[in-house]
């Protein structure tokens, strides 16, 4: 899948800077900028200090070649999807199974084209790779108990907030679930192994992504341009039209069956989750 989407990438793809990159030129060229407000602007409703300085490091390496926006985007895609693998197998005692092939047919497909073409998507894919880490911990046995994953968590959870907005909307209940952890674990509560420096360190990052959270709205302005929300039905059916992408240009042949697929998968999601909390 990444040779794929390698191949359809390298004939496509563009040194020159596309919409939004045009805001890191200015870097690039050495023109006087104030890098700490750059960082902190908002991009529509993006405030993603993070991915930007991941995008300026990649164009700074790369000799202000755009194109190297785009791989960082497809590595860190590629990535996810090899650490998912390994993450499974090795829940499963170091075997591999052909269902696996789902992890990397979902993150490296064609669909992915705009994310790899067009650098300043970073804000996106670094937030799916943070939400994918602590996401991974439900199914540890010992959840965010060991130090390396709650270094893990506790890391990603703080970077939640500065990546962009797909990210912050996942910090509520996500720091609500690290923070549960760290009391747990700081009182060996309901059968948590007693680790009172581990629990500490999850509670403290629970918190500081909070007041980072709540920061982001300090100075915030709803993009002016976006039009106002047409209503909770017209609204649920764009969404599960967008997860129906997950499978191909569903446009192109009916709705119906990509959406009751997407709603089939995200449904046995949601329940083993469930079991898992």
């Amino acid at each position: 899948m990444l040779a794929l989407l390698l191949w359809s990438y390298l004939p496509t793809s563009s040194r020159i800077p596309m919409a939004e990159d045009w805001y890191t030129v200015p870097f690039v060229t050495g023109q006087p900028v104030d890098l700490r407000a750059w960082l902190w602007e908002q991009n529509n409703e993006h405030r993603m200090p993070v991915a930007r300085l991941l995008l300026l490091g990649a164009l700074k390496a790369s000799g202000g070649d755009y194109r190297a926006g785009g791989l960082l985007n497809m590595a860190l895609l590629a990535g996810g999807a090899a650490g998912l693998i390994l993450f499974v197998r090795h829940l499963r005692g170091g075997r591999t199974d052909i269902g696996d092939a789902f992890i990397p047919l979902t993150l490296l497909h064609f669909g992915h084209s705009v994310d790899v073409l067009f650098p300043f998507q970073i804000t996106f894919v670094l937030s799916l790779g943070l939400i994918m880490v602590l996401g991974c911990t439900l199914f540890l046995p010992t959840s965010l108990a060991s130090r390396t994953a709650a270094a893990a968590g506790g890391g990603a959870l703080m970077l939640l907030p500065l990546s962009g907005f797909i990210g912050l909307l996942f910090v509520p209940p996500l720091a609500a679930y690290v923070f549960y952890a760290g009391w747990s674990c700081r009182r060996g509560a309901r059968s948590w192994p007693l680790h009172p420096a581990t629990g500490a360190w999850l509670m403290l990052a629970s918190v500081v992504t909070l007041v980072l959270a709540a920061l982001y709205f300090v100075g915030y302005e709803h993009p002016w341009w976006n039009p106002p929300n047409p209503g909770i039905i017209p609204s649920t059916k764009v969404v599960l039209k967008v997860l129906s992408l997950g499978f191909g240009a569903a446009p192109y042949f009916w709705w119906a069956p990509a959406i009751l697929a997407a709603v089939a998968f995200l449904s046995a999601s949601f329940v083993e989750a469930l079991r898992r909390v």
